[in-house]
């Protein structure tokens, strides 16, 4: 890490993104395939890490061989919210980033919760880190 960068959060998705996979391989338990499947989603779900530091969003992927992306803050453009009402019932949401990277020009932390207050810690850092190193955004099309 940076010399002044700090860890603010971190979490994992919540394996409510795995439902109706989960429920379609429930219905066709018996052919044992689908529990293998179902097994692998889970695991891929679950070996899905998002971190948050005061400069960056490090996404960490990956069950045999993890891949660790990461975003500078201060190339987020636009912070959405959707909460899907199945995800709303059990308070999460899912966060899309776009930023002005041209690799990862879209993020998504998907079935975080406490999604909201989420959501205003990343723009109040994305803000500051803007403010701290003088960063302007502009669009040309």
């Amino acid at each position: 890490m940076i010399e002044d960068e700090e860890k603010v959060w971190s979490g994992t998705p919540s394996q409510l993104v795995n439902i109706k996979c989960y429920v379609l391989c429930g219905l066709f338990f018996w052919t044992v395939l689908p529990l293998f499947f179902m097994y692998w989603k889970y695991l891929t779900t679950k070996n899905t890490k998002f971190e948050i530091t005061s400069q960056r969003l490090l996404v960490q992927q990956g069950v045999f061989n993890k891949v660790t992306e990461q975003i500078e803050l201060y190339r987020v453009k636009d912070i959405h919210l959707d909460e899907p009402i199945l995800m709303r019932i059990f308070g999460l949401g899912n966060i899309r980033l776009n930023t002005s990277d041209k690799e990862f020009s879209e993020e998504v932390l998907p079935a975080m919760s406490n999604a909201v207050e989420l959501k205003e810690t990343i723009r109040n850092l994305v803000e500051a880190l803007r403010v701290k190193r003088n960063v302007r955004e502009m669009d040309f099309r």
